[in-house]
């Protein structure tokens, strides 16, 4: 695979993305060690300022994901096998959907089903105003909105783009828009493979952490 160290210290990985995602996360981390609450003002204020134009913009963008999420299963791809034309399945429809119930919501729950309504009810800008019974409504509402339909359409429509291009096109199975490059020109993404694994390591890195949501 190109730029794939083949020894040393990042034998099986890209050196310079690598690298530079390392020094990236290590800054953010460390920021946030040694100046904990000038980070943490930072985040506030960004969120404050961007919320109240992104709230419209997040609904619209999840209930369209949902759309195409029932279309891509029920409209003219709903045949396009995911997997080489000759390949059985690996695994049994029961074991396949218990992994990705597992996969997709088991981590999840473990933590945001009692911190994330908390974390609605103790204010958002859908809260702001409401009484305590109105906000512990609203709070568990937005929760279900979180985890219902509408966040497994995320999770499908994501499988579905990494299982067709890795399995079915052959590319790796990573987050990163130089899939789907290589997909329509690949010398242009030879050439330029690393620069466009970086960009999205950070986000993914920040999202992972237990203490922070990867919603809005």
């Amino acid at each position: 695979m190109h730029n794939i160290a083949t020894r040393g210290l990042f034998k099986g990985m890209s050196p310079r993305v690598t690298a530079v995602s390392t020094l990236l996360i290590a800054a953010f981390a460390g920021g946030g060690a040694v100046f904990p609450d000038r980070l943490a003002a930072a985040i506030d204020a960004w969120r404050a300022t961007l919320t109240p134009f992104l709230q419209w913009y997040y609904v619209l963008v999840i209930a369209g994901i949902l759309l195409l999420t029932i279309w891509l299963g029920t409209g003219r791809f709903k045949n396009v096998r995911l997997g080489g034309d000759n390949e059985a399945p690996e695994f049994r429809t029961f074991s396949w959907l218990t992994m990705l119930f597992a996969a997709g919501m088991g981590v999840g729950l473990v933590f945001w089903s009692v911190a994330e309504p908390i974390s609605h009810y103790q204010g958002t800008p859908f809260t702001d105003g409401e009484g305590p019974a109105a906000a512990a409504d609203t709070a568990l509402r937005l929760a279900y909105f979180h985890w219902g339909l509408n966040g497994w359409a995320v999770f499908a429509l994501v499988a579905l783009i990494l299982a067709y291009f890795s399995f079915r096109r052959g590319l790796p199975l990573t987050m990163r828009i130089a899939g789907l490059l290589k997909a329509l020109d690949q010398e242009r993404y030879a050439a330029r493979e690393g620069e466009r694994s970086i960009p999205p390591v950070e986000p993914w890195a920040q999202a992972s952490t237990p203490g922070e949501d990867p919603g809005p």
